[in-house]
C-alpha cells in the first residue's frame, strides 16, 4: 500500500530552473561548425525525440503557429541528425512559460548521445544565434534545470549567462505558477 507521501510524491512535484540568456556576437561561425548546417523542420515527419517527444513537439508548434521554430543540426555529408533545438518567439506558450517580454527563448535542446562533449551544442546555439540576428533578435534565453550540471556547463561555455532562478510547484503535470518572460 502507497503511503500518502508516496500519493502526493505522484500529484506534487517541485521544479527549479536557472533563466539563462545569451548575447550574440557579430559573428558566431565557429572551426568545429564547417560542414553543418541548422536546417529548419519543415513538415511534422522531419521531427526527432527532443527534450520533447515527437508528439509533444507536435502539439507546442500546432498551438503556436508562427510563433515558434524547430531545427535539427546535420552534417552536410550525413543524412542523420546530430541534435535538435526549437525556439519560442514573443506571443508564443512553452509548457512551463508564457514568452510576452522576450523575444526569443530556446527550448528542446538536444544533442544525440553518441556525440554528446564534442561542441555540437555550442555549434547549433552559433547557428541559431545566425539565425535570430537575421530576424533582427540579439538575445535569447532558455531554462535549464538547476540540477542538470552538464547542460548548464555546455549553455556557460557557449556564452550563456544565468539571470534568474524560477521555482516551480507542478500539480497534476501543469506548472504553478505559469511564469512568463
Amino acid at each position: 500500500m502507497r503511503s500518502l507521501g508516496q500519493i502526493l510524491r505522484g500529484i506534487l512535484s517541485f521544479r527549479h530552473h536557472y533563466i539563462m540568456r545569451i548575447r550574440f556576437p557579430d559573428s558566431c561561425e565557429e572551426e568545429i561548425g564547417k560542414g553543418m548546417a541548422l536546417e529548419k523542420v519543415s513538415n511534422d515527419s522531419e521531427l526527432i525525440d527532443g527534450t520533447y517527444t515527437v508528439s509533444l513537439q507536435k502539439r507546442i508548434i500546432k498551438v503556436n503557429i508562427g510563433k515558434c521554430d524547430t531545427f535539427v543540426l546535420k552534417d552536410k555529408n550525413s543524412p542523420k541528425s546530430i541534435g535538435i533545438l526549437s525556439v519560442m518567439y514573443n506571443g508564443g506558450n512553452e509548457l512551463e512559460y508564457r514568452i510576452k517580454k522576450i523575444d526569443a527563448f530556446i527550448y528542446n535542446v538536444m544533442i544525440d548521445e553518441s556525440v554528446r562533449g564534442r561542441g555540437y551544442a555550442g555549434v547549433m546555439i552559433n547557428k541559431l544565434g545566425e539565425h535570430l540576428k537575421g530576424k533582427g533578435i540579439k538575445e535569447a534565453y532558455l531554462a535549464v534545470s538547476t540540477d542538470n550540471e552538464g547542460a548548464i556547463r555546455a549553455y556557460q561555455k557557449v556564452g550563456f549567462e544565468t539571470v534568474a532562478e524560477k521555482r516551480f510547484i507542478r500539480a497534476l503535470k501543469r506548472n504553478i505558477p505559469y511564469y512568463e518572460l
